[in-house]
């Protein structure tokens, strides 16, 4: 296929590398000239993906045009900026009839990646990727599995051939915004663990957060239409437990450096990529409050990061809640 990759971040870049290695054409799109022509002249992204090249044979252009002629467009647009692509400069040039979206967030209150793309291109095939996938691991094509959702699971299963290889394992699912809502909200479920971590509280408060996590997590996804077991599986407790342990997962070292009395800016400067569990947890407490849902911890990660409270007030807040059953309202 012909295929225009939108995003040249960390994992867009890898996700090209996998489609040329499968016979793809493939033409990578970025916004920021000047980067455009660094990635041209030198192949490589020693920052985010130290060690890794991308193959000679993929295209790089920041001119919308240059994908007029893509049989499919894979978003790899961080969520703040799938509102001004898709529709301030993609909408009137291209004629776009398949796209799969590896967002992880929010598009903007309340309004998901694939919804959003779907409302900006009606008569597309929208499918999601999403799962554990750091991308310097992937670089390295140390094994891993993720899975395509659509509501199309003929389209699905097409995908499924077009980007699996034989150390990145593909499964299909039909629960779109299943999928999507483990992506996003484990986001902010990881810097609570890289909290933990700088703040060195040992592993047993690690197991003991994230298996809390896990339970506001699903109370949430389940009131917004996932299916249970898609917040079992790779997109959901696989994504969590990958980004709340690896040293390479951008969320859980905001967490921890902040822990450690680091500022967000600094932090961010630093690292040069986007957190999306920052901007989501402001959105994800808003509809969590809205609905009437409990999520202490997801609070307490949003009080901090906006400067409200302290760290020992947080633990305090999360330790001196009131005695209940483990399982209440059914979570």
């Amino acid at each position: 296929m012909k295929i225009g990759i939108l995003g040249y971040g960390s994992f867009g870049l890898v996700i090209s590398a996998i489609l040329s290695e499968n016979g793809h054409t493939v033409t990578l799109w970025g916004r920021d000239p000047d980067r455009v022509s660094y990635l041209i002249r030198t192949r490589r992204d020693e920052k985010r993906l130290p060690g890794f090249k991308l193959p000679e044979n993929i295209s790089i252009v920041y001119k919308y045009e240059k994908l007029e002629d893509a049989e499919l467009i894979v978003s790899a647009l961080p969520s703040h900026a799938l509102s001004e692509v898709f529709n301030k400069r993609l909408k009137d040039i291209l004629k776009i009839r398949k796209i799969v979206s590896l967002t992880k967030g929010f598009v903007n209150e309340e309004q998901l990646p694939a919804d959003f793309i779907k409302s900006m291109f009606p008569d597309a095939q929208i499918a999601v990727l999403s799962g554990p996938n750091i991308a310097r691991e992937l670089s390295r094509k140390l094994p891993t599995s993720s899975v395509i959702a659509s509501y199309d699971l003929e389209y699905a299963r097409l995908l499924q051939m077009v980007f699996a290889r034989p150390y990145f394992r593909i499964y299909i699912h039909d629960d779109v915004r299943g999928v999507e809502l483990g992506g996003a909200l484990k986001n902010v479920l990881a810097i609570a663990a890289g909290m933990v971590d700088g703040l060195g509280l040992g592993m047993n408060a690690k197991g003991a957060l994230l298996t809390r996590g896990i339970a506001e997590m699903r109370r949430l996804a389940l009131a917004l239409g996932a299916k249970s077991e898609t917040l079992m599986g790779l997109a959901g407790y696989g994504d969590l437990i990958t980004t709340s342990f690896s040293k390479d997962s951008r969320n859980r070292t905001v967490g921890e450096l902040l822990a450690k009395g680091q500022r967000l800016e600094d932090i961010l400067r630093d690292l040069g990529m986007v957190a999306e569990g920052i901007r989501t947890s402001d959105i994800v407490l808003k509809i969590a409050d809205k609905l009437g849902i409990d999520m202490p911890i997801t609070r307490v990660v949003n009080l901090i990061v906006n400067e409200k409270i302290g760290f020992s007030e947080a633990i305090n807040m999360l330790l001196s809640r009131p005695l209940k059953e483990e399982f209440y309202n059914g979570t």
